[in-house]
C-alpha cells in the first residue's frame, strides 16, 4: 500500500542518515586521534658576528611559511647572550642583549614575525650551559664573559682544574658550573624570563650536558666535588667514564631539567617546553 511504501522509504532514509553519521564521526575521532604533524627548523638570526635586520628576520619567516613549515626553533640564548632585552640578565651583568645587536629586541621581533605568517614560534636557547665563547667580540676584563666574571666560582672545570673546553668549531666554551645550585637557579631563571614577558609558544632548551669534547672531562669543579664527596665519602674518580661517576653526573642533569620544566611551566602554563640535548 501506499502508506506501507512510505514507511519503508522513511526507513531507508534514515538508514542512510545514521550511516552518514556514524562516518562523519569516525573521520572527527581520527582527526583529534591523530594530531596535526609537527615540521619544525632551527633559526640562528646571524651573519658572522652581526645579526640580521629586522626585515631579513620577515624574509626568513615568509620562506620558512612558504616551504610548509609550522614551528620555528628561533635562537634566543647565544654564545653567552641573551637576544632579547633581558632585564634579567642586566640585573646581573650591566648588559641587557648582546652588544651587536644595539638597543634591538631579535626575540621580539622574530616573533611578531613568525605569528604574522601563522608560525609557531619557540625561544630556542641554543647555548644551555655555555655561557661564553673566546670566538665573542672581546670585553675588556672580562675574558670568560660577564657572568663568569662576577661568579667566577660558576665556572666548570675539567680534571687537571682548566676551565677551557673545545668549541668544536674554532676557539673555546666557558660552560656554567653543572652542579651549583646558584649557577643552576640563574639558568632556570633566564629562560623563565621569557615565558613570563613574551608570546612565545614554546621554549626549547639546549646543551643541558656536559662538554662533548674532551669526552666527559668536567665536573671537577669545587661545588660538583663536595657533593659528590658528601654522598660517596670519596671524591670523584678520575677515570672520566666512571660508570657511577658517569652515572651520578647524568642523574643530576635530569633533576635540573624536571627543575626547569616546573620553574617555566608555572610562569606560564601555556608554553610548550623541549630539551634538544
Amino acid at each position: 500500500s501506499y502508506l506501507t511504501e512510505v514507511i519503508h522509504s522513511h526507513h531507508a532514509s534514515m538508514k542512510r542518515i545514521i550511516s552518514l553519521l556514524a562516518l562523519a564521526y569516525l573521520f572527527s575521532m581520527q582527526s583529534i586521534a591523530q594530531p596535526s604533524e609537527l615540521r619544525g627548523i632551527w633559526v640562528t638570526p646571524r651573519t658572522g658576528s652581526g645579526f640580521w635586520s629586522k626585515a631579513e628576520i620577515a624574509r626568513a619567516m615568509d620562506s620558512i611559511a612558504d616551504n610548509n613549515f609550522n614551528v620555528v626553533y628561533f635562537n634566543a640564548w647565544s654564545r653567552g647572550w641573551p637576544l632579547w632585552r633581558s632585564d634579567f640578565f642586566f640585573d646581573e651583568t650591566g648588559y641587557y642583549t648582546d652588544p651587536a645587536a644595539g638597543n634591538r629586541d631579535i626575540l621580539q621581533e622574530a616573533i611578531a614575525e613568525a605569528h604574522r605568517r601563522g608560525l609557531e614560534i619557540e625561544a630556542w636557547g641554543e647555548y644551555g650551559f655555555v655561557v661564553w665563547w673566546t670566538g665573542n667580540p672581546p670585553i675588556p676584563g672580562n675574558p670568560k664573559g660577564p657572568l663568569l666574571a662576577r661568579y667566577p666560582s660558576w665556572t666548570a672545570k675539567k680534571r687537571d682544574g682548566s676551565d677551557e673546553f673545545e668549541s668544536g668549531a674554532g676557539g673555546f666554551f666557558y660552560w656554567l658550573n653543572h652542579n651549583h645550585p646558584d649557577a643552576r637557579q640563574w639558568l632556570i631563571r633566564l629562560h623563565k624570563e621569557i615565558a613570563e614577558r613574551y608570546d612565545v609558544d614554546g621554549i626549547e632548551l639546549d646543551r643541558i650536558r656536559y662538554p662533548q669534547t674532551p669526552a666527559l672531562d668536567c665536573g671537577y669543579d669545587s661545588a660538583t666535588v663536595a657533593q659528590y664527596t658528601g654522598q660517596y665519602g670519596v671524591p670523584p674518580p678520575q677515570v672520566v667514564n666512571d660508570p657511577q661517576w658517569m652515572r651520578w653526573r647524568a642523574d643530576r642533569l635530569i633533576a635540573f631539567q624536571r627543575e626547569a620544566y616546573d620553574s617555566i611551566k608555572a610562569a606560564n602554563a601555556n608554553v610548550t617546553v623541549s630539551n634538544a640535548p
